[in-house]
């Protein structure tokens, strides 16, 4: 009974399997056909072979199929003037699986986008699309698909500087399209060539070069007649404006006609008003006020129409915008928060290894304190001090007599021994009287000895007076430092933390705390 089960449910997976493959290779044949019918301009067919294979994608998930037949579909609504919902397909397109995986089908999405953008008057945000069209493009594997797509981007880009009045980016990107096309069949690339020729006319003729625009108009002629190539309006459009402008109105007259009649077969209605307002120019020339009157009532009639396509899909537009620009801020600010945090890390690291070693260093110089401290206290304060001095000073140049100078230092030697310093009225010329003395003889003799001025050496005996203090008695250690500061006679706390931190190099409270750890 299992194994029958197990027969049934393998018969009905290749069954299944089967069935969508085959529905596949279905939807693929009605996307070709779609693709095709959007090459000839035939947007009826077009529409209808899309909208079946969306819908026949739809239900078996097809992302390839659902991918493609939105595209065409925008493709189709893009060129009926229906920005709006050509808008929403691209959307759609852009979104699936197949999509994200497929450089060419991304880059196409923008050019059509940046087209819709373009034709609706947002010129610098369509400019924006092609770009990322032309930097999505870089993906593209094929060398041959990639130059013409640049190719049709170069075009885009082209009109749109055109329209700007940047002739100098219109002849570079001119450069750049001439570039791309070369080296490629022209069966492969006539449509491109058409338009770079039916370009470079426009170019001429805004330097005023006539004669070369014609030049490049009858290349596009020549190809034309050459490939089945459906859109020659633009190509007659211009040639009936240089025909206008050399005041040859018959033949201006039979471009713009020859122009009319290939929109009217391509259903291309957004070129139109234009052709019929050189018309009704001609016309005005030549005094027809019943003609002038038609053209431009019919131009406006179909310019009413595309205006309000376009107003309807406005709204969808800046909704686009504002969600690119909202998805573009989020991530400027998500970078710009991860630069900060690993700065700030960073800077973290390196001020705790900072920390760490300048503690290194302070708890290395407190105990080199302690030691200086202890020296001082262990060595002959009289005899030892006098022998260093004739040992060091023995060639100097003598100030004062030998005898004179030994009988100060003894004097010196016991007011530290007595602790005359925490003395609040003792100063140089209080202590000179006192060993009988002038303040000269007394500043050479502290000087010489111990190698400072008189502040900075009483201030330094009242330090290590308080030191000895903290290191020898522990209920030292549990005062105030405003009281340690009135313990060995400084005005104020501020006044002797100053002191103490010129002293030792250290902050008395930090001096303190590796105290309390040495002990």
């Amino acid at each position: 009974m299992r194994k029958l089960l197990f027969i049934v449910f393998l018969l009905s997976s290749i069954n299944l399997i089967s069935q969508t493959k085959s529905q596949k290779q279905e939807i693929d044949s009605l996307l070709l056909l779609s693709k095709n019918y959007l090459f000839s301009i035939d947007l009826s067919l077009a529409l209808k072979n899309s909208s079946i294979a969306l819908e026949k994608s739809e239900k078996i998930n097809y992302s390839q199929g659902k991918a493609l037949a939105s595209y065409y579909i925008a493709n189709v609504l893009l060129e009926s003037d229906d920005y709006k919902k050509a808008l929403d397909y691209l959307s759609a397109s852009l979104h699936e699986d197949y999509t994200k995986k497929t450089p060419q089908l991304i880059t196409d999405i923008y050019r059509v986008r940046g087209r819709a953008y373009g034709n609706m008057g947002f010129s610098d945000v369509s400019i924006s699309e092609f770009k990322k069209a032309l930097q999505a493009a870089e993906k593209i594997t094929l060398s041959k698909n990639k130059k013409y797509t640049q190719s049709l981007l170069y075009e885009n880009l082209i009109y749109l500087y055109h329209k700007k009045g940047l002739k100098d980016s219109v002849k570079y990107f001119l450069d750049k399209n001439k570039s791309a096309l070369q080296g490629l069949e022209e069966d492969f690339i006539y449509r491109n060539k058409t338009s770079h020729y039916n370009y470079l006319a426009t170019y001429y003729m805004s330097l005023r070069k006539d004669d070369s625009a014609i030049l490049s108009l009858k290349k596009a002629i020549e190809i034309t007649e050459k490939y089945p190539y459906p859109y020659t309006s633009v190509t007659y459009k211009l040639w009936g404006t240089i025909k206008d402008s050399e005041k040859q109105l018959d033949s201006a007259l039979y471009y713009y006609f020859k122009a009319v009649r290939n929109i009217e077969e391509s259903n291309l209605k957004s070129e139109i008003p234009s052709i019929y307002e050189s018309i009704a120019s001609i016309h005005e020339k030549r005094g027809n006020k019943d003609s002038v009157e038609y053209y431009r009532l019919k131009s406006m009639e179909i310019q009413q129409k595309i205006s309000q396509a376009k107003t309807e899909a406005n709204e969808t537009v800046l909704k686009t915008i504002l969600k690119e620009k909202s998805i573009q801020t989020s991530q400027k600010t998500y970078t710009l928060i991860m630069v900060f945090i690993v700065i700030f890390l960073t800077l973290l690291g390196v001020m705790i290894l900072y920390f760490r070693k300048k503690r290194k260093k302070d708890y290395e110089r407190f105990k080199q304190i302690l030691k200086e401290i202890e020296s001082k206290r262990n060595k002959t304060d009289y005899n030892g001090s006098v022998a260093n001095f004739l040992k060091i000073e023995a060639h100097s140049k003598e100030l004062i007599k030998k005898e004179t100078e030994e009988i100060l230092l003894e004097k010196l030697n016991l007011f530290e021994k007595n602790k005359n310093f925490l003395d609040s009225n003792v100063s140089l010329s209080s202590l000179s009287s006192r060993f009988k003395t002038n303040t000269k003889y007394l500043s050479y003799v502290i000087n010489k000895h111990k190698q400072k001025d008189f502040n900075s050496y009483i201030n330094e005996l009242k330090i290590h007076y308080i030191i000895e203090k903290l290191k020898n008695e522990p209920e030292y250690r549990k005062y105030k430092i405003s009281y340690l500061a009135e313990e060995c006679n400084f005005s104020s706390h501020s006044k002797f933390t100053a002191t103490f931190k010129t002293v030792t190099g250290l902050a008395p409270s930090l001096f303190l705390s590796y105290l309390d750890k040495k002990n």
